[in-house]
């Protein structure tokens, strides 16, 4: 615990000092005045930037030692150009952390970090994370690395921002805690928010907080894995938060939207499954064509474009392909382009497992026949989870027609929230209906619907059918909640006693490996399961040798099929 509150410290203040320094140049850059102060805005905001650095950093070279120095010279230049905005915020941090809500963020620090420092490797982790994680560390991006294990070509920018704060040429050991400081960040973000609950005329932001708070409880016993499916959730709800902030506000500010919706292609690169969030952009779009803003909708549409950039060129590195496995963009001839047969059964085998089916000739099953199986493999608190947001979207509609008949005000810019969510969660389910993929968006809307309900006042028959609705929707959430914090404090008591993980972190797992050679250098596989972890380096799937060969004589060269 001891190595990861020492390193949780160190990322927090090297990404906010980045944060403020690209959030003072973007505000001049857009003419906007507003200076942000909030520790949390300004963290995400350096949390961004340091994930596409590291993604530009890997296309030329290993993301280690030297990434880190140059990104160490860049927060001293905006030390002393962001002197007075920075020593406002230390003023700020130190007034809160001096009192009661001090204390209680300091539980939370710790209790995220005793998680951190001992919890479940995620078996993708044992997979592919933590080897992909390791080829960054050691070379950045390779031609081909895909043909080795469809798992390295799924690009998730997140790995690169993982790799950068490994601190391995430091530690000796690969760290894995940035999932960890993600996770405290925003049970701290929704705390501090919730405190001001009585004070908010409208509670969409408010309840969506909570939903970040319950999904730090359903990952906390794997927050230590270098997964990409929780950073992508928390983030996703992260920015559902602040869209909804600006929504609810009296005078919602076109500048800030605008600005949240970069967020949201990062949030893109983070895992395709969310691609459906850009469609928030569309509030800022109107607003800056009606006042044809041309400069700022240059200046918004060319960031947007420099943070998807290395994801895309990762993909193709890796790949061959633009989008992995998305075949039917196909642009490139590259000699490391995977085979388009692999790409399609790839693709076949993410909807099918996520379908229950785990057979690949079933890809084009029904759904009235594939449903009822994936429903019958769902946990109880699953389907009570899915059962409430159902609930949550007819108490939505009933609410949206009786507006429209009573010819009430209707907030666009809500509606366009829940209707996010709903196409959000709609790709997911016809994509690749794993639970853990569209967890946030499952967890996101009814809280949506909570927040939005709290806004009737008066009471009549609608407001009393709608408490009753509201009481359903909570009933469907308790269990998913009750088996969770259940698991965690089993977890909790079953792993009190290991001493040294006060101290340090635990390791990645090693698993069992045979080895092979190609061009007279070693690399491993595994013999039981599918896992050849962070030490079973380097790693594929399986024996390569027959079906795959180098471009080179070393490992940066990258391979290429037979």
């Amino acid at each position: 615990m001891l190595v990861i509150l020492l390193d949780w410290f160190y990322i927090a203040v090297v990404c906010t000092i980045l944060g403020v320094g690209v959030l003072k140049l973007f505000n001049r850059l857009v003419g906007r005045e507003k200076e942000d102060l909030s520790l949390m805005h300004n963290l995400a905001a350096g949390i961004v930037f340091s994930t596409v650095y590291a993604q530009y950093f890997s296309l030329f070279y290993r993301v280690s030692l030297l990434a880190q120095l140059l990104l160490l010279a860049l927060c001293i230049f905006i030390c002393f150009r962001c002197k007075d905005t920075l020593a406002k915020m230390i003023t700020q941090i130190r007034s809160t952390a001096f009192s009661w809500q001090g204390i209680l963020y300091l539980f939370l620090l710790l209790g995220v970090a005793f998680f951190t420092s001992r919890g479940v490797q995620h078996t993708d982790t044992g997979i592919y994370h933590a080897q992909a994680i390791r080829w960054i560390e050691e070379f950045g991006v390779v031609k081909g690395l895909g043909n080795m294990m469809g798992n390295y070509a799924y690009n998730s920018s997140y790995l690169c921002f993982a790799a950068l704060f490994s601190m391995k040429f430091l530690c000796g050991v690969s760290l894995h805690t940035t999932n960890g400081l993600i996770a405290v960040s925003m049970c701290i973000y929704a705390f501090h928010r919730l405190k001001d609950f009585k004070f908010h005329t409208r509670h969409i932001a408010d309840l969506l907080c909570v939903s970040n708070l319950f999904y730090a409880l359903v990952i906390a016993n794997t927050i230590m894995s270098p997964a990409t499916d929780a950073p992508t959730m928390f983030m996703t709800i992260y920015f559902l938060i602040r869209f909804a902030e600006v929504f609810e506000s009296e005078y919602p500010s076109y500048q800030e939207l605008s600005l949240l919706s970069i967020g949201l292609v990062y949030v893109v690169t983070l895992k395709l499954s969310a691609g459906c969030i850009v469609l928030l952009v569309l509030s800022p779009a109107i607003i800056l064509l009606q006042k044809k803003r041309w400069k700022e909708i240059g200046i918004y549409i060319g960031t947007g474009i420099l943070v998807l950039l290395p994801f895309l060129l990762r993909n193709i590195i890796l790949s061959g392909w633009l989008l992995y496995p998305f075949a039917a963009i196909d642009l490139f001839s590259f000699d490391w382009k995977i085979p388009i047969e692999r790409v399609i059964t790839d693709s076949d085998q993410i909807k099918v497992y996520g379908r229950c089916l785990y057979e690949n000739n079933l890809i084009n099953m029904p759904l009235k026949e594939w449903f009822p199986i994936w429903w019958g493999h769902q946990e109880r608190y699953e389907q009570m989870l899915m059962a409430g947001s159902l609930l949550s979207l007819a108490g939505s509609f009933v609410l949206f027609l009786q507006k429209l008949l009573q010819k009430q005000k209707i907030n666009w810019n809500i509606v366009l929230l829940h209707t996010t969510c709903i196409i959000c969660a709609v790709a997911w389910f016809f994509t690749a209906p794993f639970v853990r993929y569209g967890l946030g968006f499952l967890l996101a809307y009814p809280m949506i619907y909570l927040g939005n309900c709290l806004f009737t006042n008066r009471m009549n028959l609608l407001k009393i059918g709608t408490g009753f609705c509201m009481f359903g929707v909570i009933c469907c959430l308790v269990p998913y909640f009750d088996h969770y914090i259940t698991d965690d404090l089993v977890f909790a008591k079953q792993n009190l006693l290991d001493m040294e993980y006060y101290v340090v972190q635990k390791d990645y797992e090693v698993f069992n490996t045979a080895s092979y050679e190609m061009n007279g250098l070693t690399f491993y596989y595994p013999t039981d399961g599918d896992k050849a972890g962070y030490y079973g380096y380097p790693g594929a799937s399986g024996r390569k040798d027959e079906q795959v060969e180098m471009r080179g004589d070393g490992l940066r060269d990258g391979f290429k099929v037979k």
